[in-house]
């Protein structure tokens, strides 16, 4: 019941935005954020219709903020990503979160707090040199990139030795 509510919601605002009503579509996507719990399936949904169709940084902070806290739930028992989303390299939460306030203007220090999660949940090499990756596509930061990459391949080859 709750999914249908908060697609519907997000319906109507996207349709709204079409025959630009913004202010009746921020209404709804507000609503929307509101409704989304640890069940909602459509996450990802809510944030890029607020992202792609309205400016408001004060709803992309809340929804972000909001799904920052439910996305632990997206995650079993060792930190692995139980369902994925839609996008192609955003496929964790968190990741997708980062990425959505980078882009909307949001709070960027949420952001910094996604990216610390992922990089205390490396297991590999691989993964570490993933997320440098990934700093490096949503932030643009080829410094920040590099030393995450070489500050935490060491940490990592000393765990293994």
């Amino acid at each position: 019941m709750q999914k249908s509510h908060s697609n519907t919601h997000i319906l109507q605002a996207i349709w709204l935005i079409l025959f630009n009503d913004t202010n009746s579509a921020r209404e709804l996507l507000a609503k929307a954020v509101d409704i989304m719990n640890k069940r909602s399936e459509e996450i990802d949904f809510v944030l890029e219709a607020i992202y792609k169709y309205t400016d408001d940084v004060v709803l992309l902070n809340k929804a972000c903020l909001k799904a920052f806290n439910i996305a632990k739930f997206c995650l079993d028992k060792n930190g692995n990503v139980k369902f994925r989303f839609r996008h192609t390299f955003l496929h964790d939460p968190y990741v997708f979160i980062a990425s959505c306030l980078v882009q909307g203007g949001g709070d960027i220090s949420l952001a910094e707090k996604c990216i610390d999660i992922l990089l205390r949940r490396c297991k590999n090499q691989a993964q570490i040199l993933d997320i440098a990756d990934t700093i490096l596509k949503i932030f643009d930061d080829k410094k920040w990139a590099i030393s995450v990459a070489l500050n935490n391949l060491t940490k990592q080859k000393k765990k293994n030795v």
